[in-house]
């Protein structure tokens, strides 16, 4: 049995007394106090009674309760952060390869480690500015690349690859419009613009739905407009997954669109939220979904819990007591920097709110409560809405032959920035011989995916799965 502490019995005579008493959640333990021996006499001489029940959080340092020391074990949550390229094709020896890095809380230590054809190629020292910067790598050999973050030698995040070939480019180009997938079927729909030589065309296209070198499904599609295509594959497998476009009437002509989101890990919906209602978040958008931070929000069953969240986006996180609560705690883990804190809020009645007092923008609370003399245990994901705002500068006229400077401007969190982060944006948006598998968007948010799974494996493991509709209140298990 996976627990998620450490155990110590200091004294096995009051450990066996009360070991009843005592319940092991995921984030929390649970006391019934009035079964203590050793406080049985000191609670019947005081006037007022001591709190018959006590949550205490399951992270942080050793302590001792009923006979034992617990030790809670390292919940490792890596930063966030995220490393893409403006493309997945380069030119051999032509080509420079952008490297945008983004990462909100930058640590000591932070390094951008490259490979080539799965051998170290070269490591660099990052200093990140407002949290965000560019590498470049030029000349590059033929070869499949590898980027990936790393912290003191430790690599963390999601990798990104690229490959670098002896290629012309190619006379047929695509573009995805948009994508969505529907579940019921598992159907990827789909909408791209096709262009040969930078002229929208209008001829007849097989498309298939590549699985890194497998075709999945095909299907024969004419244009429905001026360069636009529309249609629906069969998407099953591992992923990453592209369209191949191919012109039925000139081989050649030949295009790849990149879908993405389309890994398995990023496109499988990931529980993050069970308080009052399901929330249920993916890479991959489909009907009914709401776009967020570079994945989709998607509301499932509704849940019967004492607590309930109302509004997961909001600039203030506020959990309602539906019943009447004692010795409310809640567990914080921003999803930012890693970290955890504890919030003790103590008794609660129906129809309170709790605040969560945190200045984080992205968090997942894991509250402990007793509810009518029961242990209950769940959580919640919360996102502040974003208040950016983004304008260009450019001047107004050049002259032959000057520099053209072109700076982006982030109002409402940002200060201006630096030119180079703009060419790559523009790269990015202009460079369609192979549009990257991974944005911006999505490499931050699969990270966030990869920490909302670790941060519930434990509670996913520690006992049997619940049948679907129950929270973590069903997962606590007996010391």
């Amino acid at each position: 049995m996976n627990l998620p502490v450490d155990v110590k019995i200091d004294d096995y005579s009051l450990a066996m007394k009360m070991k009843r008493s005592l319940t092991l959640g995921h984030y929390f333990a649970f006391l019934d106090a009035k079964a203590d021996p050793a406080r049985g006499r000191v609670s019947r001489l005081l006037v007022k009674p001591t709190q018959s029940h006590r949550v205490i959080p399951l992270v942080g340092e050793s302590f001792s309760v009923a006979g034992m020391t617990l030790t809670p074990r390292k919940r490792a949550i890596d930063p966030l952060g995220a490393v893409v390229t403006d493309r997945d094709l380069y030119r051999a020896e032509q080509d420079t390869v952008y490297l945008f890095v983004a990462m909100p809380e930058p640590p000591k230590g932070l390094a951008l480690v490259v490979e080539w054809n799965g051998e170290p190629l070269t490591s660099r020292t990052l200093d990140l500015e407002d949290g965000v910067g560019m590498e470049t790598l030029s000349m590059l050999l033929p070869g499949d690349y590898q980027a990936q973050l790393s912290v003191d030698g430790q690599k963390i995040g999601t990798p990104v690859d690229f490959t670098v070939a002896e290629y012309t480019l190619a006379p047929l180009t695509g573009r995805l419009v948009s994508h969505e997938l529907d579940r019921s079927d598992e159907t990827l729909r789909f909408e791209v613009a096709v262009e040969s030589y930078q002229v929208p065309f209008d001829g007849e296209l097989e498309v298939s739905l590549v699985d890194k070198i497998r075709e999945v499904s095909s299907t024969r599609l004419s244009a429905e407009g001026p360069g636009r295509y529309v249609g629906r594959l069969r998407m099953k497998g591992d992923g990453p997954f592209r369209l191949q476009l191919v012109s039925t009437e000139d081989a050649e002509r030949v295009a790849q669109v990149a879908i993405p989101g389309s890994r398995a890990s990023e496109r499988d919906m990931t529980v993050i939220g069970e308080l009052g209602k399901e929330q249920l978040f993916s890479m991959m958008p489909q009907p009914d979904a709401f776009p967020l931070r570079g994945g989709f929000l998607t509301q499932g069953d509704f849940l019967a819990t004492p607590l309930v969240v109302e509004q997961p986006v909001s600039d203030r996180f506020v959990l309602h007591a539906k019943h009447d609560l004692q010795s409310v705690c809640l567990v914080v883990l921003d999803l930012a920097s890693g970290e955890m804190s504890v919030i003790h809020h103590g008794d609660a009645k129906a129809g309170d709110d709790i605040v969560v007092d945190t200045e984080s923008s992205i968090c997942t609370v894991f509250a402990g409560a007793v509810v009518k003399g029961k242990p209950f245990e769940g959580y919640s994901s919360f996102f502040r809405p974003g208040h950016l705002t983004l304008e260009l500068e450019v001047p107004e006229t050049v002259r032959p032959g000057d520099e053209l400077s072109v700076q982006l401007v982030c109002k409402g969190g940002w200060t201006k920035a630096s030119s180079t982060t703009m060419r790559f944006s523009l790269l990015l948006r202009r460079s369609c011989e192979r549009w990257p598998s991974s944005t911006p968007g999505v490499a931050f948010s699969t990270p966030r995916k990869t920490a909302w799974r670790s941060a519930v494996a434990l509670a996913r493991s520690t006992s049997p799965s619940p049948s679907r509709g129950q929270s973590m209140k069903r997962k606590c298990l007996r010391a």
